[in-house]
């Protein structure tokens, strides 16, 4: 999959934000992508590298960042990934005026979600594009996973609860985010747990703090399971949150690259030990809990 400039031509275009690519914007990437098949055109996804929200301040955590979901989409059999970005110019435009914007991008056919809107205040909706657009527009309707309906405000509500296992539904997959390792206390490595301390953007939902089994990956060390501690560590005096990472199958050097981690099960809360001892306690019992994920191992 190319990302490409508005130079391209767009054939059939899956419109819309795309945040966290769940299992409702898989639909609508799946339908663009079956009928850009019968037309023997591109299947482009135009969507936006930062929330539209960010631009008055407004924009919720976002669930992936633009390379997660340009990896996604490559998996999904996209042709073509448009980022566009959200300027105070492109939300002032008209919904007849975006419609002429997608026809200069050679949209030759346009599927979005029934939620979807466009134009300067998200004036219009699904039915005026395509009653308005001089290109045909396919619509898919709301997609539900184990009966609830599937959204990115419904995956961030779930992720701030730990509730690891209703995320995973609605996305298709496990919630993951990607991160850098940096150094950190040096703590594990004196109780004898060795970790990797992740540091992810900024603008990326952490989970509910606590305790969690994860699925790590990584260049130089492949895949494998591992125990997450998100939050402060209140054992040793440290308020400020942390990522860290219990690695117990993975030896060497991990600073300044870049890993992985995918959420698996939330375990525990944030606990303050009495003693270290104690703390060394609970991560033997965290670990044996890894072992139970089999899929981990």
């Amino acid at each position: 999959m190319k990302v490409v400039s508005r130079t391209q031509k767009a054939g059939i275009a899956a419109l819309g934000t795309f945040d966290g690519l769940h299992l409702g914007h898989q639909a609508i990437v799946a339908r663009a992508k079956a009928w850009a098949l019968e037309l023997a055109l591109p299947v482009t996804v135009i969507t936006f590298r930062r929330h539209p929200l960010e631009l008055w301040g407004k924009a919720p955590p976002a669930l992936m960042t633009l390379r997660q979901k340009e990896s996604a989409l490559a998996e999904l059999g996209v042709d073509m990934l448009l980022p566009l970005d959200f300027t105070p110019k492109l939300a002032g435009l008209t919904g007849h005026d975006f419609i002429a914007f997608l026809r200069r991008l050679g949209v030759r056919g346009a599927v979005v979600g029934y939620n979807y809107t466009f134009g300067k205040g998200g004036e219009a909706g699904p039915g005026e594009l395509a009653l308005w657009a001089p290109f045909p527009v396919k619509i898919v309707e709301k997609v539900e996973a184990a009966g609830i309906p599937v959204s990115s405000s419904r995956i961030r509500e779930a992720l701030s609860a730990g509730e690891m296992m209703e995320a995973r539904q609605l996305l298709g997959r496990s919630y993951a985010i990607s991160g850098t390792v940096v150094s950190g206390a040096g703590r594990g490595r004196i109780l004898g747990f060795p970790t990797a301390n992740l540091e992810v953007p900024p603008e990326i939902l952490l989970p509910k703090e606590g305790v969690y089994t994860v699925r790590a990956a990584g260049a130089n060390m492949g895949a494998g399971g591992a125990v997450l501690n998100l939050g402060p560590c209140p054992t040793f005096g440290q308020m400020f949150q942390t990522i860290e990472l219990f690695l117990p199958n993975f030896q060497g050097d991990l600073y300044g690259q870049t890993l992985t981690v995918e959420f698996i099960r939330y375990l525990r809360p944030q606990r303050r030990f009495a003693e270290p001892a104690l703390l060394v306690r609970q991560i033997k019992a965290d670990l044996a809990e890894l072992r139970k994920d089999e899929n981990l191992v």
